[in-house]
């Protein structure tokens, strides 16, 4: 005869153990999760609180300056053409560019009045051409400067002005011709006023030219300019054209106030 044993009960025991550490793994997952969620909102909160405080017109709050907190007048360097008095109490900064026809007539205003306050008062230019490098605005701004390094800007100033406005380009503001705008036609110009030609069109090239017409640009945009001619008298701002007789007030205004 063969016995069959009958199979024993799953022991309660283990359940109950099992079951409850199963409970307890959970329990311990959910407080993790909790535990995170919290750290996640209260970062949140410090972000905010961070933003909000550092947003604010706190007085001891460092601010990071731009150009324009730090540029209010014009930078007067040894970089810019100068003209004028050297020991001269009146500075007049004026942003101009070689097509702009009426920053010519504006021009012929402010020499007209240095002329009688010669010991007095002194001009720099600043270059403020189009950006477009192909243009005879940007060419002719660094061949001005390829002058000034052989020291003959002035010279080199009035002969193009002389030499555009013989053909009637400057009246109508549109100099575009490529016989203009070559690097032939400067330093042809360049070598009549007795510059040393090769030296004057390597010079066309140099990156430390254009560095200094961007500077002029970036100076214009920071102090808000947007427009030429753009003229400041002992760092004053002139708006608008102003002829010979409005200059001569001005000046002789800005004389009597430093006696």
């Amino acid at each position: 005869m063969r016995i069959f044993k009958k199979k024993k009960d799953f022991p309660t025991k283990i359940f109950v153990i099992g079951s409850l550490f199963g409970l307890l793994i959970l329990g311990a997952f959910i407080f993790l999760i909790k535990i995170n969620l919290f750290s996640i909102n209260q970062f949140e909160q410090r972000r905010m609180v961070s933003q909000e405080k550092y947003s604010s017109k706190d007085p001891f709050i460092t601010k990071v300056l731009t150009l324009k907190d730090l540029i209010k007048t014009p930078i007067i360097n040894d970089f810019d053409p100068r003209q004028g008095s050297e020991n001269g109490k009146v500075a007049i900064v004026y942003f101009t560019d070689f097509e702009c026809g009426f920053c010519y007539q504006q021009e012929k205003e402010i020499r007209k009045v240095m002329a009688e306050f010669e010991d007095d008062v002194f001009l720099i230019r600043k270059d403020y051409p189009k950006i477009d490098t192909n243009t005879f605005s940007w060419r002719a701004s660094v061949a001005g400067r390829c002058a000034l390094e052989q020291g003959k800007f002035w010279k080199f100033h009035d002969a193009l002005y002389e030499e555009i406005s013989s053909k009637g380009k400057i009246d109508n503001n549109k100099i575009e011709s490529e016989e203009y705008s070559s690097p032939d036609f400067f330093a042809s110009l360049a070598s009549d006023l007795g510059m040393r030609k090769s030296l004057f069109k390597n010079c066309l090239e140099d990156e430390e030219i254009i560095t200094l017409i961007q500077d002029n640009i970036i100076e214009a945009e920071a102090l808000g300019i947007s427009g030429i001619p753009f003229i400041y008298i002992n760092g004053k701002e002139i708006m608008g054209e102003i002829n010979y007789e409005d200059l001569k007030k001005i000046i002789t205004k800005e004389l009597e106030g430093r006696d």
